[in-house]
């Protein structure tokens, strides 16, 4: 199933935490990924001069709730408040 979205679509937004970076590494090496963008989890997206998209790209490491976009993440996402808070 990766194979297939990455032959789609090998165009990749990392997160910049450790996890993130050696994700975007082992993908570009295996699945011949390339990094176009990166993002702090947090309120920012920076994408390579000729991507414009936010939301064309893969987003490895990070939740993304837009439903254009797609992610591959592994951060929990609460269900409900009461999860969330806790």
């Amino acid at each position: 199933m990766l194979k297939e979205l990455f032959e789609k679509n090998p165009h990749i937004i990392i997160n910049t935490d450790i996890d993130g970076i050696l994700s975007g590494i082992i993908l570009c090496k295996y699945c011949n990924c390339q990094i176009v963008g990166f993002t702090n989890s947090k309120d920012s997206v920076w994408l390579a001069d000729g991507y414009d998209d936010l939301y064309k790209y893969v987003y490895i490491d990070m939740f993304v709730t837009n439903d254009e976009a797609i992610c591959i993440d592994q951060h929990i996402v609460a269900v409900n408040d009461a999860h969330m808070k806790r």
